[in-house]
């Protein structure tokens, strides 16, 4: 893939960590996640389905005061499929 995302921005609140992201292409995209302990992966989509350079998701209704493996993600018509490295973030 490309390496084509420029910054992830991580901002945790209670139980719920924001991801933030530029790309400089338009893509859809959306975030891998688990629990550092976990071999299991979760999915969440940016809300809208648009084509767009900043991507923003919202995970709520996770544990408080825990440490997630996250990837971003996505797929543009113009480059095809892109993702981040694996970083972490931790809730409050």
């Amino acid at each position: 893939p490309p390496a084509s995302v420029l910054r992830v921005e991580v901002t945790s609140g209670v139980g719920a960590l924001t991801l933030t992201w530029v790309t400089p292409f338009r893509a859809l995209g959306g975030v891998r996640y688990r629990p550092a302990a976990s071999t299991v992966w979760r999915v969440q989509d940016e809300a809208g389905g648009q084509l767009v350079t900043q991507h923003q998701v919202h995970l709520r209704n996770l544990q408080p005061w825990t440490t997630y493996e996250l990837q971003v993600f996505g797929q543009s018509d113009t480059v095809g499929a892109y993702q981040s490295g694996l970083f972490t973030g931790t809730t409050r």
